[in-house]
């Protein structure tokens, strides 16, 4: 029903220009996302995909060899990899012997990636057993899948984190790490915990494939 809903779209999204129909459409999603690959549909009536030169005056597109085999489209296939928030136009032109005549554009909103969640052994906020968090290998971030209908599987990475424990109220360790791995220490100090004592992972960065290091959503876990 999904990939149908995609045709259905794609036909809609037909636009005609100097009475030559062409369709430039987002495979995934109405707008484009930064510094990830995009993958969109460039057609262009009668006119084969080795004859067209798509190009975009944000970021970087490339053909996609064989089209996206998931949407069952054998040409045509372009990812577009946006560098900065916006627009992006996207020019088709054609290439006929040594002339290029131009056919038509297409404008996308160029937005942020969502909000990135941290989180450790997949809660996010909650309680958490002790010898459970002293096994697991680290923190972890993903981005805000509920507030973003965001379809895209990014690799987060993370680039450094804090941790506050508090026992009885008070704070009784803090420490900071880089990467995203647990020490040996650390886990060691989370074996001597107690019930209703609380680990706080805070001041967590995590990098995107834009580049871009962002500050990630603390995660406030209960021993149980």
């Amino acid at each position: 029903m999904h990939k149908q809903i995609i045709l259905i779209s794609l036909l809609l999204s037909i636009t005609t220009i100097y009475s030559q129909d062409f369709l430039i459409a987002n495979v995934q999603q109405h707008d484009l996302w930064i510094g990830i690959g995009n993958p969109i549909f460039v057609i262009v009536e009668d006119i084969p995909c080795g004859s067209l030169i798509v190009s975009s005056d944000n970021g970087k597109i490339s053909e996609v060899e064989g089209g996206f085999e998931s949407y069952k489209c054998e040409k045509s296939a372009f990812i577009i990899t946006p560098s900065h928030v916006g627009s992006a136009k996207i020019d088709i032109r054609v290439v006929k012997g040594r002339d290029t005549s131009y056919v038509g554009s297409r404008i996308f909103k160029v937005r942020a990636l969502p909000e990135f969640i941290g989180y450790v052994g997949n809660i996010k906020n909650g309680t958490i057993d002790k010898k459970f968090l002293s096994v697991l290998k680290g923190v972890e971030a993903i981005l805000d899948y509920e507030n973003f209908p965001f379809e895209f599987d990014i690799v987060i990475k993370i680039t450094c984190y804090s941790v506050v424990i508090i026992q009885n109220g008070q704070c009784s360790y803090f420490g900071e790490f880089s990467g995203n791995k647990f020490s040996e220490e650390l886990k060691t100090k989370f074996l001597s915990l107690t019930e209703n004592d609380k680990v706080i992972f805070i001041d967590i960065k995590a990098v995107a494939p834009d580049g871009i290091e962002r500050n990630v959503r603390d995660v406030v876990l209960d021993i149980n």
